[in-house]
């Protein structure tokens, strides 16, 4: 998991975007590198899209 967050957030540092990684079997949220890693729990729990938005922009 380390090492797919860190891929993600490598190849969205080049593109100039920001990455999220959803794992099925994951209760926490943290973040790896700039890769904010978020359970999909936790994912469906959010009120909105603005909330997403706040979360992936904060990593």
């Amino acid at each position: 998991m380390v090492k797919r967050a860190a891929l993600i957030g490598n190849i969205s540092q080049v593109a100039g975007m920001h990455a999220m990684c959803v794992l099925t079997d994951y209760a926490k949220q943290k973040k790896i590198g700039k890769t904010l890693v978020i359970g999909e729990q936790r994912l469906l729990a959010l009120e909105d899209g603005e909330e997403l938005i706040q979360l992936v922009s904060k990593s």
